[in-house]
């Protein structure tokens, strides 16, 4: 597969107000002032027509579920809203790369990092978690608890990302991939984690851990380190669904 280049129309302004509104309302923190676009707000990209060929690189044998890994996305300068964008898009090991500029422009504004793994359903049956203990939390930690990620909240999230994986829409399909029913897509959890924070962050790194089930609310817990914060999302029994680190110390 070359690697293919396009331009698309570019980021929606009203689709990444809407998506920062979905994280602070379901954050507890719906009166706060937005400022700025969410870093995950390039993941609205994926979901165009214009990276099939790229996407398609990524699909499952049969038998087998694409989980989401991991995530990195890198901000390198602000993104201009509603205007054309050029991406440049990669398969990698494991996963894939898209990289975005302006469409008159060379340098870099977004860099994203997609990590999958193929798994089958005995495997994905077999995803626990760590547990998590409050030697983690360390000093100056702060606790929040989300509202619960509902089945009507995780559609408006499905509708503005274009994510079409059926363990995110479908009982059926869900179980036949090894998980208990219907869960709540990945990157909803990274952009919980971002929408905790007060100052806008430059670089998120996500490692998804254990599957969320709709309809639950998390336990966040902000952690503070040297130029940003980690932040554990939390099930009801303490296992560690995912685990962000989110740096914003050097805002564009």
């Amino acid at each position: 597969m070359s690697d293919p280049v396009v331009t698309v129309g570019g980021l929606s302004g009203s689709d990444c107000a809407a998506l920062a509104a979905l994280l602070l309302g379901l954050s507890g923190r719906a009166g706060a002032a937005a400022g700025h676009t969410p870093l995950i707000a390039p993941v609205l990209l994926m979901g165009r027509a214009e990276l099939a060929v790229a996407a398609h690189a990524m699909q499952p044998s049969p038998g087998l579920c694409a989980l989401h890994e991991s995530q990195r996305i890198e901000r390198l300068a602000p993104l201009p809203m509603d205007a054309p964008l050029r991406l440049s898009a990669a398969q990698t090991d494991g996963g894939f790369a898209l990289t975005i500029t302006a469409e008159t422009g060379d340098a870099p504004l977004v860099r994203l990092l997609t990590r999958l793994r193929f798994a089958s359903p005995a495997q994905i049956a077999g995803l626990t978690g760590a547990t998590f203990g409050d030697r983690m939390a360390g000093q100056g930690a702060t606790w929040a608890k989300t509202r619960p990620l509902d089945a009507q909240s995780v559609a408006r999230y499905l509708s503005l990302s274009h994510d079409r994986n059926p363990i995110h829409r479908d009982d059926q399909a869900a179980r036949a991939a090894g998980l208990s029913g219907v869960v709540v897509p990945g990157m909803m959890i990274a952009g919980l984690a971002e929408s905790l924070l007060d100052a806008p962050a430059t670089t998120l790194a996500t490692r998804f851990m254990a599957p969320v089930p709709l309809g639950a609310a998390l336990e966040m817990v902000a952690v503070p380190r040297r130029g940003g914060f980690r932040v554990f999302a939390l099930l009801g029994d303490r296992t560690i669904a995912a685990i962000t680190d989110l740096d914003t110390s050097a805002a564009p």
